[in-house]
């Protein structure tokens, strides 16, 4: 049996030919047909227009349509293969202008050949960036980690906002019990950096790389089954041409790269 996820910071609050790079997003995802989409900065124009795109193959979960967020969090969860039992939105303490908050989902999916159904949660989840804001990414982490719904296999994924491998959160992550779907694969360098200015020209991009985009796993089946990582890569790293009246421009579908990975069990 295998899952597979798609974890992607859409970061619509770039206007910048925001139409065109979503457009470009939709059509990489839907080429996957992954089980489970994790989409962080989504806005609520593009969140409408994804649904339109992907309802004939997947069902919506999200919680900031009727809010004032200006962006939030999904998940989308493929028919047929994810059955939805529960799903909600919590709030993370932030100080920035845009909100904070995860998004939770418990669901069945589909063991075919064993004919049953195993019970799993996902949590996408957004938290503080900067430098300065490294305390609060921390206890952000800290009130996930105490979720009593992390007590059920769980998927843990979206952008941590992580800078360093020295930033306590990041070692708070590691004693978990999570495991990173980029390490167990074995840490390839090319698949390193989700956030990199070197190599996307996305504008006002600060002048960092880093990892900051994650899918974990905590999955135990009651210790029955062994969990393997058999595919890592990236969405979204090549640029693509974009036609105006003066020049082509190849512009990055983000200022993240997305990540897909394949378990196994």
């Amino acid at each position: 049996m295998k899952l597979s996820i798609i974890s992607y910071n859409l970061n619509c609050l770039n206007s910048s030919y925001l139409e065109e790079r979503i457009r470009h997003i939709s059509k990489l995802i839907i080429k996957r047909q992954v089980d489970l989409i994790a989409l962080q900065e989504i806005s609520k124009p593009i969140c409408k227009l994804f649904n339109r795109i992907f309802s004939e193959y997947y069902t919506i979960v999200q919680d900031f349509m009727n809010t004032n967020d200006s962006v939030g969090n999904v998940i989308f969860c493929k028919n047929g293969a994810i059955n939805i039992m529960d799903a909600y939105k919590f709030d993370l303490k932030s100080n920035a202008h845009v909100s904070r908050n995860a998004i939770y989902c418990k669901f069945n999916v589909m063991d075919i050949e064993h004919d049953r159904q195993h019970k799993m949660s996902i949590i996408n989840c957004q938290l503080e960036k900067t430098w300065n804001c490294h305390p609060t990414r921390y206890s952000q982490i800290e009130s996930i980690l105490e979720l009593d719904e992390l007590k059920n296999d769980t998927i843990l994924t979206g952008d941590f906002s992580i800078l360093s491998n020295d930033e306590k959160a990041n070692l708070l992550l590691h004693r978990s019990g999570f495991k990173d779907a980029w390490v167990e694969m074995g840490m390839p360098s090319e698949l390193n950096y989700t956030y990199d200015y070197k190599k996307n020209n996305t504008p006002n991009m600060e002048k960092y790389r880093s990892r900051q985009d994650r899918i974990m796993y905590n999955l135990r089946f009651g210790n029955e089954t062994k969990v393997r990582v058999k595919e890592f890569t990236f969405i979204g790293y090549n640029p693509l041409k974009i036609n105006n009246d003066v020049e082509d421009l190849y512009i990055y579908p983000s200022s993240h790269f997305g990540i897909c990975t394949v378990l196994n069990f």
